[in-house]
């Protein structure tokens, strides 16, 4: 387990390697390395994310093969004898390898590879007399047609759900009755698979922001008709560092793998979110991809294309956003004789927003049943048919429209569509407040600190790693923001830092 013999066997295997935590999975202590001078800093960051998630540090480096598909199969074995495999499910659509959208049956596995993978993964479980449900996972080449063992999970998956809907089982009551010594009710021959399901995992992260994880209060929360949510958090709720950003799983099933995709894509659309970025927009766009679509994605497929489907999920903030969320801070409601008066008629007025790292400022109109927003990028009218509490019902040239509301002082969350925004008003907050500034590599989220690689008078490069950060179980490397000087590090390793804490200063640009 030394660093030398790992990258003793690392150069005599050849790149790339996998680095993979030896007592857990899950993407934590794993790292794809393509070259060798990457080596040393991808081992030290997966032993400590390795250490932190399961008190075990010590890695495995195996051979990286490209454009495989993570396949595998659900088995139910009892303490009679009988073992069952219930099909395949296709999870080769990962970030940070874990898995984003989960699928049943695999588009790549015919039927005669379903029952040699499935006849292998039963035979496992049979070998070491298992009893409950566990996952059998095969890394699957399709140009080779072949299929390599990685692991089995002795536990209920995440992705459970899509095995549920296409061969219409009750795992988890499955799994009780095997508990209570009952035979299982069904027999190999009794598997039937029916259309096709796909999950898609709602997570608090940004994927804009290499998805960064998200914190904070889930303000609403409103699944969509239509499809199966197995949700973590409901209204109120906090998220917070200490556990797996995912906070719903969403199923959709449907006669055939366009229907789910489709189905599934327009419920994460129609799905209320307001307080914390997720990754809705971010996996609609994935349903929609046309390799996913085609049953080509393998395992590397986000990775590769990330900037290509951050691209088609993101939608900038426009003036109607802008209007919307100066509706919300109104302070008189719409209908009021005197909502909007001033002595000059429609005089406009400034109005000041932060939005993310973006601060937007806007002239704002508003009369008894109408707001305006003229921004940098062009100017709305929206016209107010009615104004809640949570929703603000609204037409815009011919077409009626509605969006969710909340607000809590000066801070506006607006979802429309499947976009959701966090608005806070900077209208009136003191000059230091409305800075962004390059001077300062800050915490973007709350969690312990695991290393700082610099020291003041150090010289630093834009994107150089100066620090990493744990939150919810994963490492996050912060980088530089310009090339510089290292004037301050106001953090050591194993602080708790909150969000945007200084981490190090810079010295000021000349």
């Amino acid at each position: 387990q030394a660093d030398a013999r790992l990258r003793q066997e690392a150069t005599r295997i050849g790149f790339p390697v996998m680095l993979k935590a030896s007592a857990g999975g899950g993407g934590r202590g794993q790292r794809i390395v393509q070259h060798k001078d990457e080596l040393d800093e991808a081992i030290a960051s997966a032993r400590r994310e390795s250490e932190s998630a399961f008190g075990d540090g010590r890695l495995i480096v195996e051979k990286a093969i490209a454009l495989g598909r993570h396949v595998e199969i659900q088995v139910m074995a009892d303490a009679h004898g009988a073992v069952l495999y219930l099909g395949e499910r296709d999870c080769s659509l990962q970030r940070r390898r874990q898995k984003v959208i989960e699928e049943a049956p695999s588009p790549v596995i015919t039927p005669q590879m379903r029952r040699r993978m499935g006849e292998a993964a039963a035979e496992a479980a049979r070998a070491v007399g298992y009893r409950n449900a566990g996952t059998v996972e095969f890394l699957f080449d399709p140009s080779a047609q072949e299929f390599y063992f990685l692991e089995m999970n002795t536990r209920l998956q995440v992705e459970h759900p899509v095995t549920e809907m296409v061969t219409g089982l009750d795992i988890v009551a499955l799994q009780f009755d095997v508990a209570e010594g009952k035979a299982l009710p069904l027999t190999q021959g009794d598997v039937r698979l029916n259309g096709h399901a796909v999950e898609a995992r709602l997570y608090a992260e940004d994927p804009a922001k290499n998805f960064l994880p998200q914190t904070g209060r889930v303000v609403r929360f409103e699944a969509p008709p239509g499809v199966r949510v197995d949700q973590g958090v409901e209204t109120g709720d906090e998220v917070s560092t200490f556990y797996d950003p995912m906070i719903a799983k969403v199923i959709a099933h449907a006669p055939t793998r366009a229907e789910a995709c489709a189905r599934l894509a327009s419920a994460l659309e129609r799905m209320t979110l307001l307080g914390l970025a997720a990754n809705a927009p971010f996996l609609a766009a994935l349903l929609r991809d046309e390799t996913f679509l085609e049953g080509g994605a393998d395992i590397g497929h986000i990775e590769r294309n990330l900037d290509a489907i951050n691209a088609a999920a993101a939608r900038a903030v426009e003036p109607e956003d802008v209007a919307l969320a100066a509706a919300a801070l109104l302070d008189r409601p719409f209908g009021d004789l005197l909502t909007g008066w001033t002595s000059r008629r429609d005089a406009a007025f400034p109005v000041k927003l932060q939005h993310g790292d973006e601060t937007i400022a806007a002239s704002v109109s508003a009369g008894r049943t109408f707001i305006s927003a003229k921004t940098a990028s062009g100017e709305a009218r929206i016209d107010i048919i009615e104004a809640g509490a949570e929703t603000i019902r609204y037409q815009i040239g011919d077409a009626r429209r509605s969006a969710a509301v909340s607000r809590d002082g000066d801070i506006v969350d607006i979802q429309r569509g499947a976009h959701a925004r966090r608005f806070i008003d900077m209208t009136f907050a003191p000059a230091a407040e409305q800075g962004a500034g390059a001077d300062a590599v800050k915490a973007p989220m709350a969690g312990a600190v695991t290393s700082v690689s610099v020291k003041p008078g150090d010289l630093v490069v834009k994107g150089q790693t100066v620090a990493a950060i744990e939150a919810m179980k994963m490492e996050h490397q912060l980088k530089a923001p310009r090339d510089g000087v290292v004037a301050e590090v106001l953090a050591k390793p194993g602080d708790q830092v909150a969000i945007r804490a200084r981490i190090v200063a810079l010295k000021p640009e000349a």
